[in-house]
């Protein structure tokens, strides 16, 4: 049973980072208010229902179960307002200034930070939530580090998300260019290469050189970009540089963690 539950878990997962990584795709399209308020509300309902899901498992029975589907249906009723107004204002400016006009004002700044704030808030419920589900510790009252670490380490939040971000950029593989794809396709190689995901000595291992092997070649491959394009931007010279930094510390405590994890 404990295998079957594995593995549906396993498949929800699948889906679920399938769905963001899609959702992921159609908000880089997003060019009217309406649009990127109809992304943002299909993101924050799926934040609704891990919400409610996890006051389930926090302490499984029919009342708690009563409580999730209340608050996960009392979110997303919440949710639907901001759309309404903003489709409501968008029919609004039509009516005056024509099909033809932009409907209504759109900032991307603002609509970038909210989408990638949902994905991460969703890769975090989820994370928590099927940890619970497959019976994985989750400290809740020794403090805020042991709780996070609990829910970022599990194999839940770590393949999700690694899986999400090499989805996510091949779905976006015209829209972006090649350098910064194979970035994004590295992030998310070295994102699942996670030592600490599962309490296995083989998978520790091959994780932390095949891990190490990969953000040596990343760095090599950096430096010959920079070799042979000397005119790319400043924008993609701070990310690789950023990019770069934190993966030469990632090392470094990768070796640490092989050496004191335990001790």
């Amino acid at each position: 049973m404990e295998i079957v539950g594995t593995f549906v878990l396993g498949v929800l997962a699948a889906l679920m980072a399938a769905t963001t990584a899609a959702l992921v795709r159609w908000a880089a399209g997003a060019r009217t208010a309406s649009y990127a308020a109809a992304i943002l509300f299909l993101l924050a309902m799926m934040a609704a229902m891990f919400a409610g899901a996890l006051v389930y498992y926090l302490s499984p029975g029919p009342v708690s179960l009563a409580e999730g589907f209340w608050l996960a249906a009392i979110l997303m009723s919440v949710f639907v307002f901001p759309l309404l107004y903003v489709l409501t204002r968008e029919l609004r400016l039509r009516a005056t200034t024509g099909p033809s006009r932009p409907a209504a004002p759109f900032r991307p700044a603002g609509y970038i930070a909210g989408t990638i704030g949902l994905v991460l808030v969703n890769e975090f419920l989820m994370g928590w939530v099927f940890s619970l589900a497959a019976g994985l510790p989750i400290p809740l009252n020794q403090g805020a580090v042991p709780f996070l670490e609990a829910v970022v380490v599990s194999p839940w939040f770590v393949f999700t998300m690694g899986a999400e971000m090499l989805l996510s950029a091949y779905l976006l593989r015209e829209r972006i260019r090649p350098e910064v794809r194979f970035l994004l396709l590295i992030q998310g190689i070295l994102m699942i290469l996670s030592p600490p995901a599962l309490a296995d000595p083989v998978w520790a291992a091959v994780a932390v050189y095949a891990g190490s092997a990969v953000m040596i070649g990343l760095v090599i491959y950096l430096l010959e970009f920079v070799a042979r394009h000397p005119e790319f931007s400043r924008g993609f010279a701070t990310y690789a540089l950023v990019l770069a930094g934190i993966y030469s510390f990632m090392m470094a405590g990768l070796y640490l963690w092989v050496a004191y994890a335990w001790l």
